[in-house]
């Protein structure tokens, strides 16, 4: 019997081309899943069957089912989306396996159209993004936490501040009251150096001490008149 040559070479291209995808879908460390418009799993490479601890069936199972133990479409589906927008939809979910919370995963699914411009089917890309969400978390996190730290100094500051403000409304009332005894008991240039003398000590609190801006005479009729 007669065989066409080009027959036998299309079919070890096609052969060949069918081994270098199944390699290349078994090292790819992302997981990565066929599903049909109907949410059953035609396919899925290594890395999903080792997340999900699964395997690859002749029994088609639903994607919900199967990775979430779930009866109906997850909430926010990606694959529903994407059949419905025509375009690769993206979403991020939590990775639950056997009931717990293990990470996050970012998973993108991209519409295959045929030839009547219906989709047949869709591809699922799927990566794990545990570590970058947890360094993003620490770093909202640490954010927070400096914006507390900074809320508090200024609120401590406003505080510290306040008390000030009483404080010396506290000493002017004293000085105040001060100055209007020494005015009805000594003359006018007594009461002036003592006055002198009073704001000087207002206005170097915390700094110099008013018997440093006095003259050695001034100093000695304020120390006469105490």
């Amino acid at each position: 019997m007669y065989e066409n040559p080009n027959f036998s070479l299309n079919k070890k291209t096609k052969k060949l081309e069918t081994e270098l995808l199944t390699t290349i879908l078994t090292v790819v460390q992302d997981g990565i899943c066929i599903i049909s418009p109907e949410l059953d799993i035609f396919y899925q490479n290594p890395a999903m069957q080792f997340w999900y601890e699964t395997q690859n069936s002749t029994t088609p199972m639903k994607c919900y089912s199967l990775y979430h133990g779930r009866t109906s479409p997850c909430k926010n589906c990606p694959a529903l989306r994407a059949m419905k927008s025509g375009q690769t939809e993206k979403e991020e979910v939590l990775f639950i396996k056997k009931g717990k919370r293990s990470g996050w995963q970012e998973v993108f699914c991209t519409p295959m159209f045929g030839e009547d411009g219906k989709i047949e089917l869709l591809i699922e890309y799927v990566r794990d993004i545990t570590d970058a969400r947890k360094a993003t978390l620490a770093a909202e996190l640490i954010e927070a936490q400096n914006r507390e730290l900074t809320n508090l100094l200024n609120q401590r500051e406003k505080e510290q501040y306040r008390l000030e403000q009483k404080r010396m409304e506290s000493i002017n009332q004293s000085f105040s009251s001060i100055l209007r005894y020494l005015r009805s008991v000594l003359d006018s240039n007594s009461f002036d150096l003592i006055r002198r003398q009073l704001e000087l000590t207002k206005s170097n609190m915390g700094g110099s001490t008013p018997e440093e801006n006095l003259s050695g005479q001034e100093l000695t009729i304020a120390r006469y008149i105490a």
